[in-house]
């Protein structure tokens, strides 16, 4: 009960983007939101190829938690690409710096870079 406390406030201020209030309260048009999935689609590209650079240097006792990881990755790009979307759209620059960010993770020691997984993952649930 305490860890939920001393996060409260950093959660609260999560769940009150302007976005994510405009998309609860029906503010926000289909056509952003087909665009903010296609951003979503590029950033989970960069992710897959990440965990699957992970899953490969992972030690044995690691694999099955990682390769989970990578399949719920690859599902949700699957329902993301089943989907009506602009795939002209180019990435939006904060997707790019993301997916630069990853890519120098894949440069980092195994043990950084599966931390670094850790709470980038984290983060991305709590977010959402």
């Amino acid at each position: 009960m305490e860890r939920l406390s001393r996060y409260a406030r950093a959660w609260v201020g999560l769940t009150q983007q302007p976005f994510l209030v405009a998309l609860r309260d029906g503010m926000v048009s289909l056509r952003a939101i087909r665009r903010w999935l296609v951003q979503n689609y590029f950033f989970l590209e960069g992710l897959l190829a990440f965990q699957a650079d992970l899953l490969l240097r992972a030690p044995q006792p690691h694999r099955s938690i990682l390769a989970l990881g990578t399949v719920f990755t690859a599902r949700e790009l699957d329902w993301l690409y089943m989907q009506e979307l602009d795939w002209t759209v180019p990435a939006h620059p904060a997707v790019t710096q993301y997916l630069r960010y990853l890519q120098e993770l894949e440069a980092q020691p195994y043990s950084l870079a599966a931390v670094l997984h850790w709470a980038l993952t984290a983060v991305w649930w709590m977010s959402g």
